[in-house]
């Protein structure tokens, strides 16, 4: 027996990694993300789901973790599609 499509439930953690991600790929942060404490006023949600959310972002391989350091962006992380952001200008003159 065939049953019906169930709308999926997604809990507060995934839809934090989904914002989390989308951010990465906007280019939003540079570097590294925010303190656990800025992110959370942010976001409107507890440090326990944000950890949560982190660890799979990391798992994911967009973020590298260190206790007590700040949360490092990993180079290229999310920006499929996207020209890179520029870090460096070059002034080209006639010799």
């Amino acid at each position: 027996m065939n049953r019906p499509s169930v709308p999926q439930r997604t809990t507060l953690a995934a839809q934090t990694v989904a914002l989390l991600e989308r951010g990465l790929q906007e280019g939003r942060w540079a570097g590294c993300l925010p303190s656990q404490h800025d992110l959370c006023e942010q976001l409107v949600i507890s440090r326990t789901t944000l950890r949560a959310a982190l660890q799979e972002v990391a798992r994911r391989g967009l973020v590298d973790l260190h206790q007590g350091r700040p949360t490092r962006i990993r180079r290229g992380a999310g920006r499929t599609g996207t020209a890179p952001h520029l870090t460096q200008v070059v002034l080209l003159l006639p010799a």
